[in-house]
């Protein structure tokens, strides 16, 4: 498993931009589309570069990942609706937009999976769901910790420091 997550790895991000931006153009030339397509894949594209802009930055890759899961479903939703409402549909323009719209789309799972081992090689977590990285555990409140209280009965070690009057 460590062998395929370093090969993927070795793809960049900046790869599996490009490849999709083109897409994305070649998708875009035909007016059969919703505008919401271009503006989300224009918006994908601008998290896309600040994610390879800082690449010390959980953040910006999680963003990434989750945008680009996000489109997945989006992309589907949008082909599915709008592909078949086309009164051009014969064209050559239109085949080639559709052709470029649907490739792009089976390739977003593919690049996900790449997203996602940057996403691991930068430090991130897998698990599912946000998780606060100030939670320690389980902490058990019947038996609290004694750390640094001292038993009673016992006097506190160090030197005596006697009565506010000098005494001891």
């Amino acid at each position: 498993m460590d062998g395929v997550v370093s090969t993927l790895t070795r793809i960049p991000l900046k790869g599996v931009v490009i490849v999709h931006f083109i897409l994305t153009i070649w998708a875009s030339q035909c007016v059969w589309l919703s505008p919401a397509y271009q503006y989300m894949n224009l918006f994908l594209l601008i998290v896309a570069l600040w994610a390879i802009g800082t690449p010390s930055s959980i953040d910006s890759i999680q963003m990434l990942l989750v945008l680009h899961v996000i489109s997945i479903v989006m992309e589907v939703i949008l082909i599915s609706v709008y592909f078949p409402k086309y009164t051009d549909a014969g064209s050559t323009e239109f085949k080639f937009s559709a052709a470029m719209a649907i490739i792009n789309l089976i390739l977003r799972p593919i690049t996900a999976v790449i997203i996602a081992t940057h996403y691991r090689a930068r430090g991130g977590e897998t698990n599912i769901g946000f998780s606060n990285p100030t939670y320690k555990g389980y902490e058990n409140f019947d038996n609290p910790p004694t750390i640094g209280i001292p038993p009673q009965g016992s006097t506190p070690a160090g030197p005596s420091m006697g009565n506010q009057y000098g005494g001891p």
